[in-house]
């Protein structure tokens, strides 16, 4: 059997944002708890299997390690990270998430004590303070400085005050809240194809799992893999997809999406969280495109971090930023 470790390391320095040993739990949790959870509410309705959310199958999960079998021997793979996604992929990553989003709701309602010992305790992972700011402050600047100088000067500021909101938005559970993957892009999601073409795919990495607004999925896997071109083309396609999907696989377990979120308040609610892609794009994305030969080290003091990114970051920043002011939260 071809199986897959991942292993925690005791003896890592801190990473003054979140706690390495906390993210492993999330991770070991999902696998542990919410795999077989999830594998029995869809058996107990009679899901057929090629409409179930799948999950990679644990062999062993500890607080050390996590075993997992190699699901790249039954061809599955991922796709380049600073890759633009194709319209078929998103649409079934998307279809994937609203299934993972809809299983929470479901599970929450049928076994709500155990979601809520369990689960619902799971807040977002990072540590805000005096290291945050100085990470989120030092790559924002660094991703505003591929502005033009026009922009720069006339929107630099602005970007800022939108980035400094991204603790209340991944923070938010007023709102519409089911658990959350936290880390929903391309590179975190394998494919399978037949002939060239994606028709399966498998959500991975769930180390940032967490109760929260399920709306912040849903951007963060667009803005983190798409380009301006498809953004007008897909995304509001997507949108709706999502919802519909969502609503369809819910009412599999008689829950009724419209008494949780109406189609008119989700829409509202994407569109006052929709500059949480611009945050992204500030402080996050850089990562993925980072330069092949300069991986950054997040263990060394994150105000100070500093790296080269690939000349497609610039262009995809540009990109998102003429789109938020275009679409007016410039």
């Amino acid at each position: 059997m071809s199986l897959f470790v991942k292993q925690i390391i005791h003896n890592a320095e801190r990473i003054s944002i979140y706690s390495v040993e906390d993210i492993f739990a999330r991770e070991a949790l999902a696998y542990r708890e919410l795999c077989p959870v999830f594998e029995d509410l869809q058996i107990e309705a009679g899901i057929p299997e090629n409409e179930r959310f799948k999950m990679v199958k644990k062999q062993e999960c500890t607080k050390d390690v996590i075993i997992l079998k190699n699901v790249c021997k039954k061809g599955y793979k991922t796709y380049y990270r600073m890759d633009v996604v194709s319209p078929k992929f998103a649409e079934l990553a998307i279809k994937e998430l609203a299934r993972f989003h809809g299983l929470s709701l479901v599970l929450e309602k049928q076994r709500p004590k155990y979601f809520d010992e369990v689960f619902k305790c799971l807040k977002q992972p990072f540590i805000f303070g005096e290291a945050w700011n100085d990470f989120v402050g030092n790559v924002s600047k660094s991703s505003i400085k591929l502005l033009d100088d026009d922009k720069r000067e006339k929107y630099g500021d602005k970007i800022m005050n939108i980035v400094h909101k991204y603790e209340d938005y991944i923070s938010d559970t007023k709102h519409f809240s089911t658990l959350c993957h936290g880390d929903y892009k391309n590179c975190n999601i394998m494919v399978k194809e037949k002939n060239g073409a994606c028709f399966e795919v498998l959500p991975i990495d769930f180390q940032i799992l967490h109760y929260g607004c399920p709306i912040n999925d849903l951007i963060y896997f667009i803005f983190t893999g798409t380009d301006q071109a498809f953004r007008k083309e897909h995304m509001e396609n997507l949108k709706d997809l999502y919802y519909e999907t969502l609503k369809n696989f819910v009412s599999n377990f008689g829950v009724r999406l419209t008494e949780v979120i109406s189609k008119g308040e989700f829409d509202e609610l994407f569109k006052s969280k929709l500059d949480f892609g611009l945050m992204i794009n500030c402080f996050y994305v850089p990562f993925m495109f980072s330069a092949e030969n300069d991986v950054p080290d997040v263990t060394e003091p994150l105000g100070d971090i500093s790296f080269k990114t690939d000349e497609r970051f610039g262009i995809r920043f540009r990109e998102v930023v003429d789109d938020f002011i275009e679409w007016g939260y410039l």
